[in-house]
């Protein structure tokens, strides 16, 4: 359910969304493109790709930008200024390897998160939860992280329709169970919270889908 990773996505689909700036962006080599959604309060822009007929809930492809330095960011599905129960964030972390190098390196991470009941934190799916791919094209750089993933079986809601996303970052530091752990609880207190809505799901959707997994190398 967690996965390490490397930096860029695209999608190419006309779209509308309401709330937020929207533009077109493409990779550095100009490989992949697409209609990305950006939020001022949070400071994210998220670009999402589904397959035909697809649906949030089941399958999707996804850039994440997030200015850095930074604690985590992320989103779900809903738009009522809260913290979704199930939602999907990234963050990039410094850690110490275990065993005799004791190599530090650097990591770009995705999880699947749990809202905990009295709302305090995020902790990382337990068994049964989706499945999360992170690209080798997610990078990062002085002034921003671009997190592209494909997340099947992740967040909950199959509505057709428009699309309520609730987008939340944090300056908190994650909190690891272990030096060498590639998960984190992550504290919500702090955290910015900004709701967005794609208007039509079904322009998400591509017939190039197959060909966005290959490019990203998450098939």
């Amino acid at each position: 359910m967690l996965q390490t990773m490397k930096a860029f996505v695209l999608l190419g689909a006309g779209l509308s969304f309401v709330g937020a700036q929207t533009m077109e962006k493409c990779n550095t080599q100009g490989t992949l493109c697409f209609q990305q959604i950006t939020d001022p309060t949070t400071q994210i822009t998220l670009g999402l790709a589904l397959p035909p007929g697809g649906a949030i809930d089941v399958d999707f492809l996804a850039q994440l930008t997030v200015p850095v330095p930074y604690g985590f960011a992320g989103f779900g599905v809903g738009a009522n200024s809260a913290i979704p129960q199930a939602s999907v964030g990234g963050f990039v972390t410094r850690f110490t390897l275990s065993g005799p190098s004791g190599a530090v390196v650097n990591a770009m991470l995705v999880q699947q998160n749990t809202l905990s009941a009295d709302g305090s934190k995020l902790f990382p799916t337990s068994a049964g939860g989706g499945t999360v791919q992170v690209s080798s094209l997610s990078s990062y750089t002085s002034t921003a992280a671009n997190f592209i993933f494909r997340c099947q079986n992740c967040l909950t809601s199959s509505d057709s329709g428009p699309l309520g996303l609730t987008l939340f970052s944090s300056s908190r530091a994650p909190i690891y169970p272990a030096i060498d752990a590639l998960n984190a609880t992550l504290l919500t207190a702090g955290a910015t919270i900004s709701t967005v809505e794609f208007s039509d799901t079904v322009g998400l959707q591509t017939a190039e889908y197959a060909g966005y997994l290959a490019v990203a190398g998450v098939e």
